[in-house]
């Protein structure tokens, strides 16, 4: 991954797996564009970070983030790391949505969260997935259709 990136340093309290020194920093490649503007210097967080391939430019670690997701630099909670070690003994970890939730305590909104939620039982005609994919189908097909016609009426 190339580009520019956040770096940011830690002084590590505690090590759940691997090892890294007591002060690490990490390479941040915000794919959000967002900035964690909540987040105190002298605050307390759980981060995921991954090792990077020692050729890359920049520290041997990276903050874990998907595209286009929050990065996981959550909160040291009790909640949150109860739910990290579950993961990480491979147990189910109970529904949580981490990010709206810290997003909706830092801007105050209303105290409901505002989410979507995926229904799988909704059908997918509804939601048009795949529409195109069908249309695509069709044209092709009358394209095939259109070519055997015509070499037909050559032959004829």
């Amino acid at each position: 991954m190339q580009g520019p990136y956040g770096l940011l340093t830690f002084e590590v309290d505690e090590v759940v797996k691997g090892s890294v020194p007591a002060k690490v920093q990490l390479a941040w490649y915000n794919s959000t564009f967002g900035l964690l503007e909540s987040m105190a210097a002298e605050s307390a967080r759980l981060v995921a970070a991954v090792q990077v391939d020692p050729a890359m430019p920049g520290p041997a670690l990276r903050v874990l983030q998907s595209p286009c997701a929050p990065p996981f630099l959550l909160d040291d909670t009790p909640q949150n790391r109860a739910h990290m070690h579950l993961a990480q003994r491979g147990a189910p970890v109970p529904p949580h949505d981490y990010f709206v939730n810290q997003r909706i305590e830092m801007e105050q909104a209303p105290s409901r969260p505002q989410t979507v939620r995926f229904d799988p039982a909704e059908p997918a005609a509804a939601t048009r997935e795949g529409a195109a994919a069908l249309g695509g189908l069709a044209a092709l097909l009358a394209g095939i259709g259109l070519i055997g016609w015509r070499l037909a009426c050559r032959r004829s």
